[in-house]
């Protein structure tokens, strides 16, 4: 069986929605900042230990959707993972990961 090659940022992001026509929404590459402890991501924008995905340290890059929001919620891509994140707890990126 061949071995298959691992997708690079932009593949990644061409496949989650991250290139398109005016109105899709678009993914924006950030950064876990939670202060002590971890960012939840989250099944559903709500806080409860049942609907944790997974914990993100601080200093995390993913990505997620600044037009998808819920209240303090936004939702998020990490990992092959989406939820929903603190949209407090996050600090931005520019697009490929260059921090400002």
């Amino acid at each position: 069986m061949a071995e298959m090659e691992k997708m690079n940022d932009l593949d990644l992001m061409n496949v989650a929605g991250g290139v398109g026509t005016a109105g899709e929404l678009k993914w924006k590459w950030v950064m876990s900042d939670p202060g002590e402890g971890y960012l939840a991501l989250r099944s559903d924008p709500s806080v409860s230990a049942d609907n944790e995905v997974a914990r993100l340290v601080s200093g995390t890059a993913f990505q997620i959707q600044p037009d998808n929001t819920n209240g303090e919620y936004v939702y998020a891509y990490f990992n092959g993972m989406n939820g929903w994140v603190d949209f407090n707890k996050i600090k931005g990126f520019e697009m490929h990961g260059t921090a400002y």
